[in-house]
């Protein structure tokens, strides 16, 4: 067991190095530097959540990686996907968070030069921003330069209210006889709903418009069923007497679970988040007669039957190699519910422990997974008693839908 889990961990190391520097698609693009010259490149697509300060691009597939920060830059893009436009604008500072708010519904307006996200492109344009929790858009039309969508909430005494504004300058600047008012009033401020208005303000205006950039991408729900085997190890001992050590045999023993996985829509889906519920045995055998002289230590054989359901919780990260295969690393939070709990006469307590896998996934169906559960104390309702209970599994998993 010892050499299994160094291997594990090796491998594991090597893996998520690799990772860490592993290439993300570079993708045919261009940019517009400060001096309006315009380059045909392949950008490096990191499918950003936020909105980025900087990129990466190459003049070929085959040359040297170049960073260009947003102080150099007025625009850049990857065809069919997305387009970011350099402005410095104003943009409201107020805090967001809930605890944060302040009493005045005005909003705090700062020069900010931002790389904006292009929504929707046309007679009226839409963009974003995105920091954590901070969400602003902006717009512009033909006849109006660009400001931001004022949204903002604030407090007073114990209630949270909001400044909408927003609806009142789609109102003014988005006139179309498909778009109402009562239709602007259930307008939230949302990627969604102001993505809709201004296709609609478009199409009015253009009966020929098309949509330029690819539909947001959405998170995406799977359930996998996920059965094993276990190689289990357990030393248990007394805390206070060196001389007794119960080290029981590694044991094969099998597993089943069912894992709930969401993947993220941003960074070309290469993280998820997954928990996952699994029965877990361990039977198994100790006879430690004459074994120690320790006057408390039991002279006779130790039999543990322990079975539970541990409920991980943790995230994933991929590493695509093609269309059809990814490699994956997790890690997880690991606590559990006993069902059996003996221990020779000792009872055995729910503990957690911490996870960490490697696997191969391949046509987003099929994939195999190695994984080690770090140690665990089940013996932690008692004050002098320790054990060291770990697992290494060997994990297939089918994804059902």
């Amino acid at each position: 067991m010892y050499i299994l889990k160094n291997f594990f961990l090796v491998v594991l190391t090597l893996l998520i190095s690799f990772t860490t520097i592993a290439q993300i698609n570079f993708e045919k693009g261009y940019i517009i530097t400060e001096n309006n010259q315009r380059l045909e490149v392949y950008i490096k697509n990191q499918d950003w959540k936020y909105n980025p300060t900087a990129i990466t691009y190459r003049q070929d597939l085959e040359s040297q990686n170049i960073d260009i920060s947003i102080h150099e830059l007025k625009e850049f893009g990857i065809k069919d996907i997305s387009k970011y436009v350099n402005f410095h604008v104003d943009i409201d500072t107020s805090p967001v968070s809930l605890k944060n708010l302040g009493a005045d519904k005005r909003p705090h307006f700062e020069k900010r030069t931002l790389l904006l996200k292009v929504l929707v492109e046309g007679n009226a344009t839409l963009y974003k921003y995105e920091n954590g929790n901070d969400r602003k858009y902006f717009f512009e039309t033909n006849e109006k330069e660009i400001e931001q969508l004022v949204y903002k909430e604030y407090r007073v005494e114990n209630y949270i209210k909001s400044n909408n504004n927003y609806k009142q300058q789609l109102f003014n600047h988005l006139k179309c006889e498909e778009i109402s008012r009562s239709k602007i009033k259930r307008v939230e401020y949302n990627e969604q709903d102001l993505t809709e208005i201004f296709r609609t303000y478009n199409s009015c205006k253009d009966p020929n418009y098309e949509q330029q950039f690819k539909k947001a991408k959405k998170g995406k729900f799977q359930l996998n069923i996920r059965p094993g085997i276990n190689l289990t190890s357990l030393k248990s001992f007394i805390q206070n007497s060196p001389g007794y050590v119960m080290e029981f045999d590694t044991k094969v023993s099998w597993r089943i679970g069912i894992e709930s996985e969401f993947i993220l829509p941003f960074n070309n889906n290469k993280w998820s988040l997954l928990g996952e519920v699994s029965y877990q045995e361990y039977k198994n055998e100790y006879d430690n007669t004459g074994a120690s002289n320790d006057p408390f230590a039991p002279s006779s054989k130790q039999e543990i039957d322990y079975s539970y359901l541990d409920i991980a919780v943790g995230a994933r990260y991929y590493l695509f190699l093609n269309d059809e295969n990814k490699i994956f690393v997790n890690l997880a939070y690991v606590p559990n519910i006993t069902i059996n709990k003996k221990h020779g006469p000792l009872e055995i307590s729910k503990a957690a422990n911490f996870a960490a896998g490697i696997g191969y996934k391949y046509s987003d169906k099929y994939a195999a997974e190695i994984r080690y559960g770090f140690n665990r104390n089940i013996l932690n309702r008692y004050i002098y008693h320790y054990s060291e209970y770990n697992t290494l599994s060997f994990i297939l998993s089918y994804t059902l839908f």
